[in-house]
C-alpha cells in the first residue's frame, strides 16, 4: 500500500520511496528518543537533579524540532507521515530505558548510549542520501547530526567520573 501523494519533486519515485523510508526510521527513533529524555526529565533523582533537570528538557524540545523537520521533507517528497507515539515506540531502532530508571549516572549512561546509535543511523542515512543524490536530505542529516553529536558531549560532560 502506498502512502505517497502526488508532487512535482525533482527527485525519481524511487529515490523518494527510498529517502522517505529513511526520513520515517529516524523520525520514529527520535520521537522515541524525545520520550526518554522526558521520561529522564521527570524521573532523575540525586544531588544533580536541578542541572540534568533542565539538560534533558532542552534536548527533548531540540528532539521534537528534529522531528519536524524529519517529517516535514518527507511530506515536501510526497509522503504521508505516520508518526503517533504507537508507531514511533513499535518502529525505534533504539534501546528502551529500564522502568525503574532514576539515578543520575545510569540515565546519563543510558541516554548518551542512545544518542550515539542515533548519531550512526545518521551518519549512515547521510551517505545513503549523498550516493541518491538527495542533497536537501543531506544537508538535513548532516545538520541534525551535528546538534545530536554536539547533544552527545553535553549528556557526556555530565557524567560523574
Amino acid at each position: 500500500m502506498s502512502h505517497d501523494v502526488p508532487t512535482r519533486s525533482c527527485l525519481s519515485p524511487a529515490t523518494r520511496v527510498s529517502t522517505c523510508a529513511v526520513l520515517e526510521a529516524r523520525l520514529r527513533d527520535t520521537l522515541d528518543l524525545h520520550g526518554q529524555f522526558r521520561a529522564a526529565h521527570w524521573n532523575v533523582r540525586g544531588p544533580r537533579f536541578a542541572p540534568l533537570h533542565g539538560l534533558f528538557e532542552e534536548i527533548a524540545g531540540s528532539l521534537l524540532a528534529h522531528a519536524d523537520d524529519l517529517a516535514e521533507r518527507a511530506g515536501a517528497l510526497g509522503r504521508i507521515v505516520h508518526a503517533t507515539v504507537r508507531a514511533a515506540a513499535a518502529g525505534s531502532g533504539l534501546p528502551e530505558p529500564p522502568a525503574d530508571l532514576t539515578a543520575e549516572d545510569a540515565w546519563l549512561d543510558h541516554l548518551a548510549g542512545a544518542l550515539a546509535a542515533l548519531s550512526r543511523s545518521l551518519h549512515a542515512d547521510i551517505a545513503a542520501a549523498d550516493a541518491a543524490r538527495d542533497p536537501v536530505t543531506a544537508d538535513l542529516l548532516t545538520q541534525m547530526a551535528a546538534d545530536i553529536d554536539k547533544r552527545l558531549w553535553f549528556i557526556e560532560s555530565h557524567r560523574a567520573r
